[in-house]
């Protein structure tokens, strides 16, 4: 199977990839086609996410909906076997040769499945297959198209990469809400870890300062996420090691680099980008639920945060009737939040001429915040601010506004193994909240974003959230 991404590009055009070969005549002749009829290049399987939403009665939901997955039979590729098993509470795997991942919600299940089938083909076979079955209408699954996800950080770079910095640097923006001295000494690494589920995340302690956990890595670009060392996780795009470093960054053993919040943290990269830095929802969802499996069999016991610098309008996935998408992907993030994790999210950047781009409820999962279990464990959004504590002109609001506003404008930090670069967006303002919560979980508000376009009716900004030791601004 070709790359994710690109597969995802075929689900979206809902095209079946096959065409003729040609081959070239004996002899010295032009080539020209075979006269034998030309060979077909394999039509590769496509990933398709079938959807069923219904009030599920127990066990005859899942029995009616498993018979017509298995009557689809060679339109799937039959499956070799089917194992079920409780991996944690909430929701079942099926365990199949194309069947790649199912889970069940209260009245929603979703099946990623694979075919060589076109999309209107499939529907037609998924019909028919049905009637014959006199399968309830309700249990009938939708083929949805899958929704891209877009990184929040159009507010661009400036300038081009730089080397690491020596001796290691402390960025404005962490020092306008760690303080001068964000831990006192590196020796002494900052505890808990934070999952980047982004682009990757390139480094280590001797390249850059990073300490990352490769045993728990997982690439989740595929169906499905492959976890530990053979990951694939290295950031070939920037993003992702730029808030490791906003979160986590440490001067390397040369003392080049620059500081994070946490320094010495333990950061656990997630890859649901691919190479190019563009992807769908699938990957995230996978992503997710990879985090799920983990807390939901064992609570953390150390501060944990999950940091998700990237969303989707929900007027896209309305356009490809794939409202549920969103709700599947908040509902998985209230799940993980439930376990005393804590999910740091961007709020987003508006983009000029779309209408009420701007507004985090507009955004997935920018508009699943304000939600709090007690302790660490909780959603936060997060908007961003500029050096002078205004509101920044990119950043999304919304009538149930952020959570807090971190610095987001030409933030400075790792971009590589070996560079660091100034970026600006939201992307950029979520890990300094991350940073913060790995060690407070009661962040003190330090001020208020001014200008915050929420700052009506007598409402105030967003809170700017910092650590005590933050004292006034840095000079």
């Amino acid at each position: 199977m070709t790359r994710w991404s690109q597969v995802l590009a075929w689900l979206g055009a809902a095209l079946v990839l096959s065409s003729p070969t040609f081959s070239a005549t004996r002899g010295t002749s032009e080539p020209t086609r075979a006269d034998t009829p030309p060979a077909r290049r394999p039509t590769p399987a496509v990933p398709y996410l079938l959807w069923f939403e219904t009030a599920p009665d127990g066990d005859g939901f899942k029995r009616e909906t498993d018979t017509l997955i298995d009557a689809l039979g060679q339109d799937l590729r039959e499956p070799a076997e089917q194992q079920i098993s409780k991996e944690a509470p909430g929701y079942q795997k099926l365990l199949r040769k194309d069947v790649e991942r199912a889970r069940d919600l209260p009245g929603l299940r979703a099946v990623v499945v694979q075919s060589t089938l076109g999309q209107q083909e499939l529907e037609r076979r998924i019909a028919e297959q049905a009637a014959r079955l006199k399968t309830a209408p309700d249990r009938v699954p939708r083929i949805i198209t899958d929704v891209p996800l877009r990184r929040f950080d159009e507010a661009t770079c400036n300038g081009g990469e730089r080397p690491l910095p020596s001796p290691a640097i402390l960025p404005p923006g962490i020092c306008r809400v760690a303080g001068q001295t964000p831990v006192s000494g590196v020796r002494t690494p900052v505890k808990g870890r934070v999952w980047i589920l982004d682009t990757g995340v390139s480094g280590s302690p001797d390249a850059n300062g990073l300490t990352i956990d490769r045993s728990k890595q997982a690439d989740c670009t595929k169906l499905g996420c492959v976890e530990g060392a053979s990951a694939d996780v290295e950031d070939r795009v920037g993003h992702g090691t730029m808030i490791a470093g906003i979160i986590a960054g440490a001067p390397n053993k040369a003392n080049a680099g620059v500081y994070g919040i946490a320094p010495g943290a333990t950061v656990v990269p997630v890859r649901v980008f691919g190479e190019d830095g563009n992807d769908f929802i699938l990957g995230a969802v996978g992503g997710i639920e990879h985090l799920l499996n983990i807390y939901t069999a064992k609570a953390p016991t150390e501060p944990v945060v999950v940091n998700i610098s990237w969303g989707f309008d929900w007027v896209t996935a309305a356009r490809r009737g794939n409202l549920v998408a969103m709700r599947f992907l908040n509902w998985s993030l209230h799940q993980l939040a439930d376990t005393g994790v804590a999910v740091v999210v961007a709020a987003g950047n508006s983009r000029p001429g779309e209408r009420f781009s701007d507004w985090t409820q507009m955004i997935a999962p920018a508009n699943t915040g304000n939600y709090r279990t007690g302790g660490l464990g909780g959603v936060y959004t997060v908007s961003s601010v500029d050096a002078d504590d205004r509101f920044s002109a990119f950043s999304n609001f919304g009538q149930s506004p952020p959570d807090y506003a971190e610095p987001g404008r030409d933030i400075v930090s790792l971009w590589s193994r070996s560079t660091v670069r100034s970026c600006s967006g939201t992307s950029f303002a979520a890990p300094h909240l991350a940073g913060i919560l790995l060690r407070t979980a009661t962040p003190e508000v330090l001020g208020r974003a001014i200008d915050d376009p929420d700052a009506i009716n007598g409402s105030l900004g967003d809170p700017i959230g910092g650590l005590p030791s933050a004292g006034a601004k840095c000079p």
